[in-house]
């Protein structure tokens, strides 16, 4: 395609990116094509009059595969469209399902513990991890859950406790229906409240790791790796991080998923996920702004599904690299990507389907998949490949995932931080038992008090 791209500006995190992108804006040196990671801040540059139009870029530019795949999201593109012209592309967040507990089962076996069915099943093995010590890492040095601090997570990270949540119909941080039709952000329903109290008591009972609170990202990943603990939820893709690091120093470690909870009728609830911040936009002026609509359709569709001799993206996807380390920084994919690969990879493996075709991303982890199956010597990136894109996924398809979409999914607004730091003080202060299950009500008051029923209002203002 004879692009050459030249870095305007390179940081080593996101924090720094930020700071570095609002000083090139403001300076009016900012790049002809530039990762924006703010909904506020896309907004201000449209105000502005900073950046393109890529009505036509993306209309005449964009493959047709492409752009089936933004219609997958329903509303993606038209979040992106100010006065009836797209002024940004959108990156896609694919669907990942519920988190599932994954737990050493090594250890199970080892104890002779069978799998659990329900979440008070997993509470007493997580006990008997913590209190027969199978790893072996002596008295009171095996630690039970590892939790993140912020409880609910998003599709990015593992630690989350969402399945405590939705065993009481509960999700937090999400705009959901009451019985009544409104909107209601889910952090100060009556269902919450009742999470809260089971979470507090598996805290109280030591199932929760009791210094998740200090913990950081990086150290919760070590003591997975460490062997200190052997339960974690985590999405169908946590063999690629944190597990294959624990598979890599423990080869003999076997880490198993498990859906829970599961409802009555067989289902399982998960909301569509939070909306990703990230677009890519076109500085206004730019000669070429369908550069962008061309490599992502080189990099997205062609490369993946047409040109079968592309064997270099082929190559990083078996070794487990980020499929966002492009150009763009961005992925696209299909909302039910996860679910329509392993699909794809099985009918290959069960020879209903020729392998020629897999598409490219599929063929890396089919390749992955059938050298795990077949090798003697089995590296740690495949299998971390079978059992996320094996193991997991299956474990998804073998239960009817009921999506339960967010009214603002789209929305121009969210919860201020001083609200979120409301919430998150006061659900953490009740888990551990620094105040009273009560103390629910008086956060929920003064949630509203603070913003929260101006912002009620308007979310269920009519649109």
């Amino acid at each position: 395609m004879n692009i050459q791209n030249k870095n305007v500006f390179e940081v080593t995190d996101s924090a720094n990116y930020e700071a570095e992108m609002e000083l090139a804006v403001a300076n009016q040196s900012y790049p002809d094509v530039m990762l924006v990671n703010s909904r506020s801040f896309l907004k201000s540059m449209i105000q502005n009059d900073l950046v393109a139009n890529l009505t036509d870029a993306f209309n005449t530019c964009c493959s047709s595969r492409i752009q089936e795949i933004y219609r997958s999201y329903p509303g993606l593109i038209n979040s992106v469209t100010f006065n009836g012209k797209i002024m940004a592309l959108p990156e896609t967040d694919v669907y990942s399902g519920p988190n599932l507990l994954w737990l050493r089962r090594d250890w199970m076996d080892k104890l002779g513990l069978s799998a659990p069915k329900t979440l008070e099943d997993a509470k007493k093995i997580i006990q008997a991890f913590i209190q027969k010590d199978p790893g072996g890492n002596g008295t009171d040095k095996t630690l039970g859950l590892v939790c993140d601090s912020d409880l609910v997570g998003n599709t990015s990270t593992c630690y989350s406790i969402d399945p405590l949540f939705a065993q009481s119909d509960s999700y937090p941080q999400k705009w959901v229906h009451d019985s009544s039709g409104k909107i209601v952000y889910g952090s100060v329903t009556q269902s919450t409240k009742a999470a809260l109290a089971l979470i507090h008591q598996w805290y109280h009972d030591g199932v929760i790791d009791p210094d998740f609170m200090l913990r950081t990202n990086d150290n919760a990943a070590s003591l997975i790796t460490s062997g200190q603990s052997g339960a974690l939820f985590g999405w169908w893709w946590a063999p690629n991080n944190p597990l294959i690091e624990c598979m890599k120093k423990n080869p003999s470690a076997k880490w198993e998923p498990f859906l829970l909870p599961v409802k009555q009728d067989g289902s399982v609830h998960a909301y569509i996920p939070p909306v990703s911040q990230k677009y890519i936009v076109v500085r206004k002026g730019y000669q070429h702004p369908e550069i962008v609509m061309k490599i992502m359709s080189m990099l997205y569709d062609y490369a993946r599904y047409q040109d079968k001799s592309v064997q270099e993206l082929q190559t990083y996807f078996s070794q487990n690299v980020d499929p966002t380390a492009t150009p763009l920084v961005l992925n696209c994919d299909y909302s039910d990507a996860v679910t329509r690969t392993t699909n794809h990879i099985l009918s290959v493996m069960h020879g209903t389907s020729p392998q020629n075709s897999l598409n490219l991303v599929e063929r890396a982890y089919y390749q992955n998949c059938r050298t795990f199956l077949t090798e003697d010597k089995k590296p740690a990136t495949d299998w971390a490949a079978y059992t996320s894109r094996i193991t997991a996924v299956k474990l998804l398809l073998s239960r009817k995932i009921t999506y339960m979409n967010q009214p603002l999914l789209y929305s121009d607004y969210n919860v201020p931080n001083d609200l979120m730091e409301m919430e998150k003080e006061a659900f953490l202060k009740i888990i551990i038992g620094d105040e009273p299950l009560s103390f629910f009500d008086t956060f929920v008051r003064n949630w509203y008090s603070s913003g929260g029923k101006q912002l009620t209002q308007q979310a269920n203002a009519p649109q």
